[in-house]
């Protein structure tokens, strides 16, 4: 009786403390104020300090508790069964017990950023920026290259226009070469009349080409052909440059590939049966996989969407059900589960940054320093206890999906198809949305004067994908829609992501170096706890076909997608108004779908430094910078930008579906963000797609040292230089 009486009161302190967890627990805000009104380490030793207080210590009870709750809130989506529900709790126990067993590990690594959280203001006052020498203004030698080109705000957004050469000649202009035909390529051979027949249906014209249609004639090309005896296959990036040119790509496709027989293009094809994966498990937890990879911080109810309109025979709903279930179970991440670990995981994190991409990233800063070089077995059991406590995907075995149907019938004359489709979603008030699925979709049936229009919307989670995996699920569709309309049998092998998605994690933990031309996970969770940026304001900008159709024509004369036609002109941008860079380094979004990792419903694509050296502006013409980017990013020169490395840019610059099979890509109408100010970490900070031919800035920021009109306006003038033929002219030519 002495002894209870004595523990009496451990055990209250603890049974109230984690009552207390519990109840907070449910809101995790509750849980964010009390730590920014307290301070986190502050709140961690003074709760240290209540469990000792008691006669009785009561740390031990309390751990035992705070494990229970642990693995509760992590556990794993159960089965139907019962036995399902207690092996689920069973397995996250023993989970949560080697996550604890890990965690000391991890919050060594976690701590710096922890104090520097604590002390942001004493801490950036110690730090300085460490890019310097941005103009505020263009430089006199610079302004004269940039009088034909105007540019102003109106109604809080940027407007850009130039003016044509007075001596253009009408059959030189570069700008109605968008107007005239396309003189096409005749095709003599067997392997060049299937590459241009897949070139089409792939979307590419040779004229303006991006980077999604490239990647979707790669998966034809390699599903259709076949390289010949001793040659390697066409990869993503010879692609890039030959696709400028249709003569080029028939020569190409002649040189290293020949028709593939359907015995080989069945050849590869399984039931995907052996998985290696282990039986018991996925029984235990009901038919889960467990599943690790550098998945994007975007939360599960951010969505990556696109609304397609179809074309051609009416659809057949039964077929495009099949179509989409064969999708399902060739892409797995489609049939991931709402990932149990991630709120426990931003608790425990930095401000935006979750607690175990913030552990990697000091991680991968101290193997940059080699700072466990002379051990590698510490250095490959600290990456194995990381990894062990990577939150967690589960993969279900199967997902059965339906279809829902809307249908409105209506005598209103639209201006746009797509803004009367979604306001037919919102009239429903969403109620056919799965919150648990990561893909969702929708068939809506606009009946106008008889006439039937099928429209089909569909939507991934951004948690673990991105446009490139949106424009992947299409092409599946579409071509399991026609498999199934021709009478064959598809297949329904597995695509490898998910075996892609955990080698790149694994060789990030493992603190390998970054591979020159492969996209590998990159996580820069500390980079803004190292360095004070400043301020930068956030503006829209508004594009003409007149200026789109501009850089259409300077990436012809470049023989480049429009992607790297837009990234060479802001090169040309920033060097000629920072004219104290003598290296420029562009933090870029690389689509990332090499090897094995094309055509994978999943968000494979990451950011690569591409480090551009100008040391005399005066005697280095656009071309050499245009020449340089092109040849950076065709022949993968790039690699993982280091944990604290800075970028000039960050640039996410994206193409449109268009037309893929009888799907054809519909756009809403855009708003633009108003503006605001906000820090900076980037002298230029960007997102834009193309939509419709017209490239939409979603998201643009620049540094309050450099003015925005100005950058488009000499951005602009560097593609009317390269459109024109002006490829001589210097990036910053003296002032007379």
């Amino acid at each position: 009786l002495p002894a209870l009486l004595r523990s009496l009161p451990g055990a209250l302190v603890a049974t109230a403390l984690l009552t207390a967890v519990l109840l907070l627990g449910q809101e995790t805000k509750k849980w964010q104020d009390l730590r920014q009104k307290v301070g986190r380490l502050r709140f961690s030793i003074a709760l240290a300090l209540l469990l000792r207080l008691p006669s009785k210590d009561a740390s031990c009870l309390y751990s035992v508790g705070l494990l229970l709750l642990y693995a509760g809130n992590r556990r794993p989506p159960f089965g139907p069964g019962a036995v399902h529900q207690v092996s689920a709790y069973l397995c996250s126990l023993v989970e949560s017990l080697r996550y604890m067993a890990c965690f000391p590990v991890l919050f060594l690594l976690a701590l710096p950023s922890m104090v520097q959280s604590e002390l942001q203001k004493f801490a950036w006052s110690k730090l300085s920026a460490n890019l310097s020498g941005f103009a505020k203004q263009a430089p006199a030698e610079v302004e004269p290259l940039l009088k034909r080109v105007s540019g102003g705000i109106y109604w809080k957004r940027i407007w850009v226009d130039f003016e044509a050469a007075q001596d253009a000649v009408d059959e030189d202009d570069p700008m109605g070469a968008d107007l005239a035909p396309a003189v096409p390529c005749v095709a003599s051979s067997p392997a060049q009349i299937c590459a241009q027949q897949l070139a089409r249906q792939a979307g590419v014209d040779f004229r303006s080409v991006d980077s999604l249609k490239i990647a979707r004639l790669s998966v034809l090309l390699k599903k259709y052909m076949k390289p010949k005896g001793g040659l390697e296959a066409l990869e993503f990036n010879d692609l890039r440059e030959a696709a400028a040119d249709e003569g080029s790509f028939l020569r190409l496709a002649e040189e290293r590939l020949e028709v593939a027989q359907p015995e080989d293009a069945g050849a590869n094809n399984s039931a995907g049966e052996n998985r290696g994966t282990d039986r018991l498990m996925e029984f235990l937890t009901g038919g889960l996989r467990t599943h690790r990879e550098g998945a994007t911080n975007a939360p599960w109810d951010c969505q990556v969407d696109v609304l397609l309109r179809w074309q051609g025979a009416p659809l057949n709903e039964e077929r495009l059900q099949r179509a989409v279930d064969l999708v399902i179970q060739q892409q797995p991440m489609l049939r991931a589960c709402v990932p149990p670990d991630d709120s426990t995981d931003l608790l425990l994190g930095s401000r935006n940054s979750g607690f175990s991409t913030t552990v990697a990233a000091s991680w991968s800063l101290l193997n940059e320093l080699n700072f466990l070089e002379q051990w590698p077995k510490v250095r490959r059991a600290v990456a194995g206890a990381i990894y062990l406590c990577w939150p967690r995907t589960f993969i279900r075995s199967a997902n059965a999906f339906k279809i829902p149907k809307l249908a409105k019938t209506t005598s209103k004359d639209s201006k746009n198809l797509a803004d009367e489709v979604y306001g037919v979603m919102n009239e429903s008030g969403w109620a056919w949305w799965r919150s648990d699925s990561s893909l969702n979709m929708c068939l809506i049936h606009l009946e106008k004067n008889s006439e039937v229009t099928s429209c089909v919307y569909c939507s991934v989670t951004h948690k673990y994908a991105d446009g490139g995996a949106v424009a992947a699920f299409v092409t599946a569709l579409s071509e399991a829609y026609a498999v199934l309309e021709r009478g064959e049998m598809p297949s329904g092998e597995e695509h490898p992501v998910l075996s892609v998605q955990e080698q790149r994690l694994w060789r990030y933990l493992e603190g390998l170096p970054g591979r020159e031309g492969q996209v590998d996970v990159y996580l820069f969770d500390i980079v803004n706890d190292m360095y004070n940026h400043k301020w930068g304001h956030s503006v829209g900008i508004d594009f003409t076909m007149k200026i789109c159709d501009l850089v259409r024509a300077a990436g012809r004369r470049m023989a480049c997608s429009e992607e790297i036609a837009w990234i060479s002109c802001m090169s040309c941008a920033m060097l000629r108004l920072m004219p104290d860079e003598e290296m420029l380094k562009l933090m870029i979004v690389h689509n990332g779908r090499l090897g094995e990792a094309e055509g994978a419903v999943a968000c494979v694509s990451n950011y690569v430094m591409l480090r551009i050296p100008c040391l005399e502006r005066g005697n280095s013409p656009v071309a050499d910078i245009c020449s340089r980017v092109k040849y950076m990013v065709t022949h993968g020169h790039f690699s993982r930008p280091r944990s604290t490395e800075q970028a000039h840019a960050r640039l996410n610059i994206g193409g449109m579906i268009g037309t893929d099979g009888n799907f054809v890509q519909l756009f809403k109408t855009g708003r633009g963000r108003d503006p605001s100010w906000s820090r900076a970490p980037y002298v230029i900070q960007l997102r834009m797609d193309n939509e419709g031919g017209i490239w939409c800035v979603k998201d643009f920021k620049c540094h309050e040292f450099l003015d925005p009109t100005t950058f488009w306006r000499a951005a602009v003038a560097a593609a009317q230089e390269i459109a024109e033929g002006n490829f001589t002219t210097p990036v910053a030519p003296v002032a007379a």
